[in-house]
């Protein structure tokens, strides 16, 4: 059991081709990509669609590592572990080339 905001210590570990979810003329700064979090939602399985990942995004029902994120692109760092959740639901996800 865990407390609200935490992730558990057996939450689905998922691997995500940074191609698959990159944000248009993302950049590559110090390891940090850009990445659309509609897509990523949609690829995690935490989203049903792109849609359904936008729609969640835009009501405000996703957070990355605890913090809620409003904007569709957000940075993170390639090759490390995330926690994402979209409402209720958590994995962990790592952004690889």
């Amino acid at each position: 059991m865990f407390q609200r905001d935490e992730a558990s210590e057996d939450l689905l570990h998922i691997s995500v081709l940074f191609a698959d979810v990159a944000a248009p003329n993302a950049s590559n700064v110090g390891g940090n990509v850009q990445v659309r979090l509609d897509k990523l939602l949609a690829r995690t399985g935490l989203a049903t669609s792109v849609t359904d990942g936008l729609r969640k995004v835009k009501q405000n029902a996703v957070k990355v590592d605890g913090e809620l994120k409003t904007e569709l692109v957000v940075a993170v760092r390639l090759g490390t572990e995330f926690t994402l959740r979209a409402g209720k639901k958590m994995v962990r996800v790592a952004i690889s080339n």
